[in-house]
């Protein structure tokens, strides 16, 4: 074979190689871009400051501290404890894809619980889909709020407790406060969550709001305690059997971090990328695995 023969194969061998490798080396670049934790875009804009003095004035009343960080949180909320277990109340934008700051919100209260199982009421007419679709419908035998609410749960007998006379009396005066906007309440395996699908602009409102939550929390609370084996989330609870992070929506099936306060499960890179659990009313940085 002549030199330049060789030298021409020797030129195609090298160039297959350096194809090889560059496709070798974009599958795992695309790989690692696919799999990685969806990253949390900031806010265009600083949050009003109307908002955030309205927050301090119910915070203050609490012991608590507002949270403004536009960076990391899509929203502002103060956060605050009771004997010692997180709460808070956030002003949370009404349309979830929202990224400006000074958009319309909605208001929201959070606390974590270890409540085990699904409970939603979600209310009629409200523009928000309830978050389970395919279970079946349950009544309370409570007409008018049978009337106004979707009820769906894990465990009927466990949503019937809960959603006993005293909670729905404290759901009808949450709704009551302000202009009378919908409440929607959800009670998922780690958190209680309470939604007022309006904005509270002035500081009784939102005190109010804050007040009835509180009571509700209590509610729940002692509706769970009448359930056999119930632990509240500063025990150690069972998790569910698929749990999902809650910073990509992704079923955990591997490198599970679990907060050590909350007690609600994330993946290992989504708590490194968050830097601390990302529910607002927790925060808390430590996590086991």
């Amino acid at each position: 074979m002549s030199e330049g023969g060789f030298n021409l194969l020797s030129w195609l061998f090298f160039a297959a190689l350096v194809g090889i490798a560059g496709a070798v080396v974009f599958v795992l670049v695309y790989a690692y871009w696919k799999g990685r934790p969806k990253k949390r875009r900031a806010v265009d804009g600083d949050f009003p400051r109307d908002r955030i003095a309205l927050l301090a004035r119910v915070a203050h009343e609490h012991g608590g501290a507002v949270v403004n960080d536009p960076v990391r949180y899509r929203f502002p909320f103060f956060r605050a404890a009771l004997e010692g277990r997180p709460w808070a109340v956030a002003l949370a934008p009404a349309f979830e894809e929202s990224r400006a700051a000074d958009e319309p919100y909605v208001v929201r209260f959070e606390a974590p619980l270890a409540g085990k199982q699904f409970v939603e009421a979600w209310p009629q007419g409200s523009s928000y889909p309830p978050l389970r679709m395919s279970s079946a419908d349950i009544k309370l035998g409570d007409g008018m709020f049978d009337a106004m609410h979707v009820i769906r749960t894990d465990d009927a007998a466990l949503a019937r407790s809960i959603l006993g006379d005293g909670l729905r009396e404290l759901l009808s005066k949450l709704r009551a406060i302000g202009n009378g906007g919908r409440v929607r309440f959800d009670l998922f395996p780690y958190k209680l969550q309470l939604q007022k699908e309006e904005m509270l602009t002035d500081y009784g409102s939102l005190f109010e709001f804050t007040r009835q939550s509180l009571a509700a929390l209590a509610e729940v609370k002692a509706g769970l305690s009448a359930q056999a084996g119930v632990q509240f989330f500063d025990d150690v609870p069972p998790a569910p059997e698929k749990p999902v992070c809650p910073v990509c929506g992704a079923a955990i099936t591997a490198g599970k971090a679990t907060c050590v306060r909350c007690r609600t499960p994330h993946h290992q890179e989504c708590w490194t990328y968050f830097g601390a659990c990302s529910m607002f009313a927790c925060g808390e940085r430590r996590f086991a695995l």
